[in-house]
């Protein structure tokens, strides 16, 4: 699935992995075996950070929207080109 974040909105504080809010996107699946990993790229930027630092902080939560429950995150501050993994137990 491939994302941007152009037009995203501060919606949401998850906690942990440097809280805060941020410019939210939000998807969703549903996990077909016992152990899951999530793997994410960064593969651009725009604006004038671009060339500064590009991070990208993936939670993964359970749940419902109205009252999700943290199970992982991760912070990206890898730059463009490289990826991180979550892996959900």
């Amino acid at each position: 699935m491939a994302m941007n974040t152009n037009g995203f909105t501060p919606d949401y504080n998850p906690g942990g992995c440097l809280a805060g809010n941020n410019d939210d996107a939000w998807a969703y699946f549903t996990a077909i075996t016992s152990q899951t990993q999530v793997q994410y790229e960064i593969t651009g930027c725009q604006g004038f950070l671009c060339g500064l630092f590009v991070t990208a902080i993936l939670h993964v939560f359970e749940g419902n929207c109205g009252a999700p429950v943290a199970l992982g995150c991760n912070i990206s501050g890898l730059g463009i080109g490289n990826d991180a993994t979550v892996t959900i137990p």
